[in-house]
């Protein structure tokens, strides 16, 4: 008789404390900016990849209203723009004054990045939790809090 051994859920849990408002570095708003940029947004590209290959049950996402209520908060939207652009001319600038040195390729990879991930906040209306909700009605993922 063959039983299984065993079930697997993956579940993921997205938080933050309040940051938004208290000042911006190092414990600020922009911890919420990089863990947009490097956290969230990109789970997201993934995900809206999967659905759009017809995936359904991935994951579970685990989301605290503390989150989600600064995801929602205007000026997230506001300072994660300026935020954005900030760092791709900060890459910008880095590979010229690097010129041929190595550094300017990482630089350049970098800029990159934060134009993809800004291609993609912009596709998204720079709404996450919107973006959140559809894939849980797609049934790709299932939200809890």
């Amino acid at each position: 008789m063959n039983r299984p051994h065993g079930m697997f859920a993956l579940v993921l849990h997205w938080h933050l404390p309040w940051v938004l408002h208290h000042e911006v570095w190092p414990h600020g708003e922009a911890t919420l900016y990089e863990v947009m940029a490097g956290g969230y947004l990109r789970q997201l590209r993934w995900l809206h990849g999967l659905a759009g290959e017809g995936a359904r049950h991935v994951l579970t996402l685990s989301v605290s209203p503390v989150l989600l209520e600064q995801l929602r908060h205007p000026d997230t939207r506001a300072g994660f723009r300026l935020y954005l652009e900030d760092r791709r001319l900060q890459c910008e600038t880095d590979a010229r004054r690097f010129g041929a040195d190595p550094r300017a390729g990482l630089s350049r990879f970098w800029e990159a990045h934060y134009r993809e991930i800004e291609d993609f906040w912009f596709e998204l209306d720079g709404d996450i939790p919107g973006a959140l909700r559809r894939l849980h009605e797609r049934e790709v993922i299932e939200l809890m809090t």
